[in-house]
Formats: structure tokens, C-alpha cells, sequence
């Protein structure tokens, strides 16, 4: 959606679009253990049995809190209705989270969105707001955290053209 409505900036000036402005949040989580219970459920609404594969980003709901391991932090964001959103559509961001526990183990990042639809409108939180859109979780690699608490994820967005182009640099590791 970003390159279109630069694409509508380019051609019309500025105008109001919906949603004014979208960002998209990343927390670290604990590593996520389906129970058999949901397991199960999976496997009788879409027919097979879940397997949690590295690399893989999973569309999820209801995303268990108390495995949030650090205050999510913005990693892409676009203001729509501005005349420079052109130049915002490649984004690179080195994001560091310094209070997660010591020597904890980091499973995956949570994904979600946050808009501002319209003046005087509040703000829109896919984790936090009841929405149709669900929330995304990257399975990573396990990685300890460091005595130091801190853990850095970094962040490539190439939204210049309509097939977003994402990376994400977490650990040891590169997922794209």
C-alpha cells in the first residue's frame, strides 16, 4: 500500500487518504509452546497439525501477553498524506531492547499494526483494539539473552514497489 498512495501523491499532490498514517510494532517474545488443546483446535479448523518452523511468520491471534519479553518498539512507519512519502518507502532500523531478563530465551517477534485513520479519530492498535486484522509471529532461531539484558533485532523495509520487500536481522540470524 505504501508505493500506491506515493504513486496517488505523485499524481494528484497532496490529498487525505485512510489511513492517514500506519506503523508496524515488533516485541520479543519467550518461545511460544502450542498446547495439545490448540493443537488440536488447529488441526480441526484447518486440517493440519501445527508445527513451529524457524523462519516461518505465522498469522496468529490471541498472543499470550506474558510472553511479550520487552514494550514493543516501531520498526516501519508511513505518513500517507505527506508530500515526501516517497522518500520514506526504504527504511532501515536498528532496534535495541535493553530490559529483558538475563540469560532468557527469545523465541520469536510479534508483529502488529498501529494506524491513525483520520483527525480527531483515535489512534488503531491491532494488539491492543478488537479488530479483524491479527497479529504475526516470526518463529526464530532460540537465542539466550546476554547478562546485559539486552537484545537487538534490526530491520529492512523495501516498500517502493507493490511486493513489500521485509527483513529482519535477529541473533545470529537473517529472516526475509
Amino acid at each position: 500500500a505504501p508505493a500506491i498512495f506515493a504513486d496517488v501523491q505523485d499524481r494528484c499532490g497532496p490529498v487525505k487518504i485512510v489511513p492517514r498514517r500506519a506503523s508496524s510494532l515488533l516485541a520479543p517474545t519467550a518461545p511460544l509452546q502450542l498446547s495439545l488443546r490448540d493443537r488440536v483446535r488447529n488441526w480441526l479448523a484447518h486440517g493440519w497439525w501445527p508445527k513451529l518452523r524457524p523462519g516461518h511468520l505465522y498469522d496468529i491471534r490471541n498472543f499470550p501477553k506474558s510472553l511479550e519479553l520487552a514494550p514493543a518498539q516501531e520498526w516501519e512507519a508511513y505518513d500517507f498524506e505527506s508530500p515526501t512519502l516517497r522518500d520514506s518507502l526504504v527504511q532501515r532500523r536498528s532496534l535495541v531492547f535493553d530490559e529483558l531478563p538475563a540469560k532468557s530465551e527469545v523465541g520469536g517477534l510479534l508483529l502488529w499494526m498501529r494506524t491513525d485513520l483520520a483527525e480527531g479519530v483515535d489512534a488503531l492498535d491491532t494488539r491492543e483494539d478488537d479488530t479483524s486484522w491479527n497479529l504475526y509471529y516470526l518463529h526464530l532461531e532460540p537465542c539466550r539473552v546476554p547478562e546485559s539484558g539486552s537484545f537487538a533485532v534490526k530491520t529492512f523495509v523495501d516498500a517502493s514497489k507493490e511486493d513489500v520487500v521485509y527483513r529482519i536481522e535477529a541473533g545470529e540470524t537473517v529472516y526475509e
